[in-house]
């Protein structure tokens, strides 16, 4: 199954090193990853990162795949670097420009769960670079991969929109220039990364194709029991509250702590302890009480309904 992208932050700083605080889930297999990109606000100067570390360990990103290009004496960049496998919980990630004080730069960072251990890419990679408003790199492949790309642009007032079939991650902007990322399911032998700029600029691309793990298992759920609410919540796999008595049977059922996912991000899951399986669902209006059986405990939970209010307690 492809690999899955949870957690997306992002930063922007017009000077300096730079910082994003990220929280990383407790799913197995996972890669940290940064979608970096730089320009100089100083002729000659080099955006290109010289490290990244993760705040906690203080241990240090592989750079993946990096790209740049002069644009009068000033140089644009955009990187990927990863991590594997980095300790759960709230820490942050640091970048330093090669030239920290004469750049503005800017980043995504996030979470991609269900990576194969060995061989984590698929190849090194691609880049491109050009000037146009339409940035495009294509990226060797396969189904159930995912691909992902950063993407540079040098006009910090451009605004870019990305091709059919990736999800965007979001606009960055700096004080000189814009950055975006995306990430699309693999497809064989190769995926296209393609944006659209607002106007004709310089602009440099970098992607690759992350490689699942063999016996990576997903499940669809249909229905998000948030926990972290008082009373809990019962959320459809886009994040509408759905009253108790609409929750339907033979479906998988997540409940929902700190690690989860948003709803927006992704609509399935890593198999783990807190998905069950509905296979029966009753409720009774009289009792406001919602009753879910599965096939290997007779009575899973009993939860009882406020009318109307699609609340648990």
């Amino acid at each position: 199954m492809t690999p899955i992208l949870v957690n997306p932050a992002s930063a922007t700083f017009n000077a300096g090193v730079g910082t994003v605080n990220v929280t990383i889930p407790t799913f197995a297999d996972r890669m940290q990853i940064l979608a970096y990109s730089g320009r100089a606000n100083v002729m000659g100067a080099n955006p290109a990162c010289s490290g990244v570390v993760l705040i906690s360990t203080g241990l240090p990103f592989t750079l993946y795949q990096t790209i740049s290009r002069n644009v009068g004496g000033f140089a644009l960049t955009a990187e990927i670097w990863y991590y594997m496998n980095p300790a759960p919980g709230a820490d942050s990630v640091q970048w330093t420009p090669t030239n920290p004080m004469s750049c503005t730069s800017g980043a995504w960072c996030f979470t991609v769960c269900g990576v194969d251990q060995v061989t984590i890419w698929r190849d090194p990679g691609a880049n491109n670079t050009g000037n146009d408003a339409a940035p495009t790199v294509i990226i060797n492949s396969d189904i159930n991969d995912l691909v992902i790309d950063s993407l540079g642009a040098w006009d910090p007032t451009t605004r870019s929109a990305p091709g059919p079939g990736q999800t965007e991650l979001g606009d960055y902007v700096t004080l000189g220039s814009e950055g975006n990322s995306s990430y699309e399911n693999g497809a064989n032998p190769t995926v296209t990364m393609s944006w659209t700029l607002t106007v004709a600029i310089d602009w440099v691309i970098c992607g690759g194709s992350i490689v699942p793990k063999s016996d990576f298992r997903m499940r669809s759920f249909k229905y998000i029991i948030d926990i972290r609410q008082n009373p809990p919540t019962i959320l459809d796999e886009k994040g509408a509250t759905v009253h108790p008595s609409e929750v339907e049977s033979d479906c998988w059922i997540f409940l929902r702590d700190n690690d989860a996912p948003t709803s927006i991000q992704t609509d399935t899951f890593i198999d783990d302890d807190r998905m069950f399986y509905a296979e029966e669902v009753t409720y009774e209006e009289d009792s406001d009480k919602l009753t879910i059986r599965n096939n290997r405990q007779q009575l899973l939970d009993v939860i009882i309904a406020r009318k109307g209010s699609g609340a648990i307690v």
